[in-house]
Formats: C-alpha cells, structure tokens, sequence
C-alpha cells in the first residue's frame, strides 16, 4: 500500500495515550462490577473488547491531569461549559474531565438504549425522548464509577440533546425516502444522478450531518440483509443489547466512470476527505472520507492505474479504462450505493477471539494486514460463494488511527 503524497495525514500510532486510557479503563473495572461482568460477557460471547465501544470517558478534574492530557497530545473541544478533550486522528473516546461530583464515567455507544435495557434487566431512567439526537442512560453505579449507555444520531454531545419535533418528523421521513429509493437501473449513471438528487432533497430537509446519519443507517440494514455473517455477528451482539455501536468503517466500490458522482454525494453529505491510498498488487485507489460530527468513516475503492496514483483520481473523471476486480464487482452486483450496497462494514474486535468464535460457524477470514498496531481481515468467498457483501474484522491498538498500516 503507498499512501499518497497528496494526502493530508500519515497515519501514526499513539503508545503511551492508549496506555493511558487503558490505565483509567482497567480502574473503572476493577471498580465497577457490572461493566467487569459486561465486559466479560462482550469478549467470551461477542468477540469485542470493552475498550471498543466506549464514547466518552469522564474524570474527576486536576490540574494536573489537564497538563498530562497536554502532554499526550490531546486537545481541548471548545465547549461553553464542559472541559472536553480528544485526541485527533484517532479512534479513541472523548475525555470529560468532571469537577463535581468526583465520579469516573464511562459511556458505551450502543444502538438502542431500550434494548440495551431489556437485554440485561436493567431498571433506569433514559435522558431524552425516542429519536432525539443524543440520549443516554445510567445503567450501573457502584463505588466512585457510573456506567452509562448513549444513542446518538448525528451529534456527540455528552447530556442528551433534544432537537425540534417537526426536524425528528423529517429524519424519519429520510429514512424511509432512501430505504424506498429505486436502486435497479438499466442505466448506472441514471441512478447515480437520481441518488445524487435524492441526497441534496434530503440534506435540504434535514441538514448535513442528520443526513449522512440517515443514509449509512439504511445502508447498513441493506448490507446486513446481504451479508449472512454480518447478519449472525449482530445477532450475537444484540443478545447484550449492543447492536453494532462497535462499527469502524464502512467500504463503498464503484466503477472508474461513476467513482466522481460516488465521492460528490459523499461530500454532499459533509464528509471530509482524508488520505488517499494506491496499492499497486491490485492496481485499487482507495478514498477515506471521515464525518467529525455523525462519527462515521467510510472507503472509497476504485480501480486505478498507476500512472493516475498521483492524480486528485476522487474529483477527476476517470474512463472505462483498466477494469479490475472491482470493475468486475460492481458489473456483477452492482454500484455499491445502487443495487450492490455496501461492500464491506468493519467493526473492531479482539482479532483472536472473534475469529475462533465464526469459526465455529464456518466462516474463514482472509488476512488483509497484521501488525501489532493494527490488524484486518475480511470475511473469505469461499465460506459462502453466494455472498456479495463482507465483514471486515479490525483490531485497534496502540491509538493507531489510520485505515491501513504502512510497513
């Protein structure tokens, strides 16, 4: 993999900040037996780490704790009366450093509060109505530690965030708008066209960042409907109420001649390019995209030669030239925002661990890279020749924040 010159960032690794959040979240354990034993529970019959599906993480403040997160290279969030920080690039939770009371609290990002609550016969009171932009729940208190589970749509507040009634009556019309949408064309660069208008309708009615939320929302019920393992992976995590709040990135394909209007609607929806990759073994340009506000990130791949490595391929038409394994792909399933959805999602797990327990459903994963930073593989073909979507198995260590690890 060469990651491009014209790229904004080199993706790097952060030892000593993930030491310190592993520091604080094997305190919070040791402390809190409910999330010890959910913790447990995640590993042993999901397959996923606790670490991989914290939002936030708040501490009692100290000046001197203020100058260690300096130090580490975290940076403040400007915020009217929070001390919030985070670490740029990276996957890692916000910190929320608490003056009163002098509680530790974690936050899990799961899909729906209700089912979280119901799955594990917790009795609590939810901050926020259904459909709000952020709510969230404590659902274990014990010792100096709160445990809580949030819900968020498109923004990352800590408290819940009520938006307007009649804007939460559109969300859901988007919804349905997108998941009704025609997505078999004898034409690609018609339906392209017409996605395209539908996404600035929608983006009119609700804002950027609720509608970039509203389309990989439905793009990831049409992918789970595509892809068997993807489905039963899910169904695991749902018996702890969890739904795919673990999710890391989403992988979109597309022809050279529609790769342009592919990147336009993601840029419609506020996603900001990130690096851009070429990896001459399979003559593939990948695009990042990340959404800061929804928290979404997303692939872009497309064949490409290597003589256009160093062009801007994402906002320059390309031809129907140099047809490779994703040409073939999207011929045979699809564009991946018509009718062949989405490729692949990738949600972080402990690598080990989720690959012996899929195993025992038949299911090999294809090595994809391996480091001590970061490790992927995809879900193999030959388990279920009939697929036509994957599941990409990622493992996050040391704060490495990228999308694929340069040797």
């Amino acid at each position: 993999m060469i990651l491009l010159k014209n790229s904004p960032s080199l993706p790097s690794c952060y030892p000593k900040v993930a030491s310190f959040f592993q520091e604080k979240i094997k305190t919070f354990l040791q402390e809190n037996s409910f999330a010890s034993q959910l913790a447990t529970k995640m590993l042993e019959e999901t397959g996923t780490r606790f670490s991989d599906w914290i939002d936030y993480l708040a501490l009692p403040f100290d000046p001197r704790l203020e100058k260690e997160l300096r130090q580490l290279g975290l940076e403040p969030i400007e915020h009217p009366n929070l001390k919030l920080w985070q670490k740029p690039d990276t996957f890692l939770p916000i910190v929320w450093l608490v003056e009163n009371p002098p509680f530790i609290k974690v936050a899990l990002q799961v899909d729906y509060i209700t089912d979280f609550i119901i799955r594990n016969n917790i009795t609590t009171t939810i901050e926020g109505s259904p459909h709000f932009a952020s709510r969230r729940a404590m659902v274990a208190e014990e010792k100096n530690t709160r445990l809580y589970v949030v819900e968020r749509r498109a923004y990352r507040h800590i408290f819940a965030l009520d938006i307007p009634k009649d804007i939460i009556w559109k969300y859901l019309q988007s919804l349905d708008l997108w998941r009704t949408r025609k997505r078999y064309f004898d034409d690609s660069w018609d339906g392209m066209k017409q996605t395209l208008a539908l996404t600035y309708r929608i983006v009119d009615m609700i804002g950027h960042d609720l509608a970039a939320t509203a389309v990989l929302e439905v793009e990831k019920e049409y992918w789970q409907a595509n892809c068997p393992i993807g489905d039963w992976q899910k169904f695991s995590q749902n018996q702890l109420g969890l739904g795919l709040g673990n999710y890391d990135h989403f992988v979109f394909r597309s022809s050279r001649i529609l790769f342009r209007l592919l990147v336009q609607i993601f840029e419609t929806l506020g996603f900001q390019l990130e690096t851009r990759s070429y990896f001459p073994e399979e003559n593939k340009g990948t695009q990042y995209f990340r959404h800061a506000q929804a928290n979404l990130c997303i692939a872009a791949e497309v064949d490409l030669k290597e003589s256009e490595k160093d062009i801007d391929f994402s906002h320059q038409d390309l031809s129907d030239e140099a047809a490779g394994n994703i040409e073939k792909w999207t011929r045979q399933e699809g564009e991946s925002l018509l009718r062949g959805g989405i490729y692949a999602l990738a949600i972080r797990c402990d690598f080990q661990k989720i690959q012996e327990k899929l195993a025992q459903k038949g299911e090999i994963f294809q090595l994809i890279q391996e480091s001590s930073h970061f490790k992927k593989a995809i879900s193999s073909p030959s388990s279920s020749p009939s697929k036509k979507a994957y599941l990409v198995l990622v493992e996050r260590n040391d704060a490495f924040g990228g999308f694929d690890f340069l040797k």
